[in-house]
This record gives C-alpha cells, sequence and structure tokens, in this order.
C-alpha cells in the first residue's frame, strides 16, 4: 500500500481551518505556530499573504488596540491622576513590571492607555497578570501580555482577558494564563 501526500492546497485550507478555529479561541498566531510546528512555519508566507496579517501589521494593531498608547509623558499622567508621577517613577513602574511598556525601535517606551484606570493606577491585579504571563507562557516576546490580554479568550467568557480584568475577574484571567501555559 503506498502513502500519497495531500494536495498542497487542500493541506493549506486545513492549515487555514486550523489557524480560524484558533483565533477564535484567542491563540495568537505565534502560539499556534509554536504549537503546531513545522507544519505551519513552512506555510505561513502562503498563509500570510492569503490574508493573515504580517508581523508587522499584527504588531501595529496591537499597539492601536483599546485606545491605542501614549508615549511616557502623557502616561504619566494617566498613570497617577491628576499630578502625575515622575518619568523616573513610571520608567521604574515598567522595568519592575507593573505597568506594560513597548520599547519602540528608536528606544523610546510606547505606553498602553487601556492598562489605566480611568481615575488613575493600573486595574487591580494587572502587576500579578503580567507577571504569571511572563514567567508561565514560552513565549518570552515583549508582546505577549499584549497578545494575551486583547484576544478574546475561551476561559473569559470568550471575551478577551482585559476585558475580564475590569470586571474584576482576576482569577479568571489568571486560569486562562495557566491554561495556556499547559
Amino acid at each position: 500500500m503506498t502513502t500519497t501526500n495531500p494536495p498542497a492546497d487542500l493541506v493549506s485550507a486545513q492549515l487555514r481551518s486550523l489557524i480560524n478555529v484558533g483565533l477564535e479561541f484567542g491563540l495568537s498566531l505565534s502560539r499556534m505556530t509554536a504549537l503546531m510546528g513545522e507544519a505551519i512555519r513552512e506555510r505561513l508566507p502562503l498563509l500570510i499573504s492569503e490574508g493573515h496579517a504580517t508581523s508587522d501589521e499584527g504588531l501595529s494593531a496591537l499597539l492601536r488596540a483599546e485606545g491605542g498608547c501614549v508615549e511616557v509623558e502623557k502616561a504619566r499622567q494617566l498613570f497617577r491622576r491628576p499630578q502625575g508621577v515622575t518619568r523616573q517613577a513610571l520608567a521604574q513602574q515598567i522595568r519592575s513590571g507593573n505597568v506594560l511598556a513597548y520599547r519602540s525601535g528608536g528606544g523610546d517606551y510606547l505606553v498602553p492607555i487601556w492598562q489605566f484606570r480611568p481615575e488613575g493606577g493600573v486595574w487591580e491585579g494587572l502587576p500579578e497578570i503580567i507577571a504569571a504571563i511572563r514567567t508561565q507562557l514560552d513565549d518570552k516576546s515583549p508582546l505577549t501580555p499584549f497578545a494575551f490580554l486583547l484576544q478574546a479568550h475561551p476561559l473569559t467568557g470568550g471575551q478577551p482577558p482585559l476585558a475580564a480584568l475590569r470586571q474584576g475577574k482576576v482569577r479568571e484571567v489568571l486560569a486562562a494564563v495557566a491554561a495556556d501555559a499547559r
């Protein structure tokens, strides 16, 4: 009995279906790539050309999501309203992992405004969740916390973990982190 390989277009269609299911369940494209291994890595350029975001488009979308990011000067006002904090104090919060930020190509921090409560400070439990993401998830990208918090997840009721966090559901978000770590 001989085994034949399925046609490339069938394999691509199957991979697209798997990717769409993964995206519906809140998995990032990089997480799915890690889970599926070489099968998807070999076809990733084709899949991107067929409508999935490029890495630059994905980065741009993450940095614009939920109101986008601001520079440190504006973020220090959001962190401690109405008087703000010093640049050094905010930089220390970023370095210690209490505040999320992305270091741009120019070396400046871009700070997502969605992590700040309207009255100032970050959402209750956010530093704990950031620490869990950084220690439990395999992907060490500085954008992993962004992607995790902004993409729908089945363990947070199909909503992004950020929405659950805003509702005070810290335990559910931590459970989602732990589930993704397996």
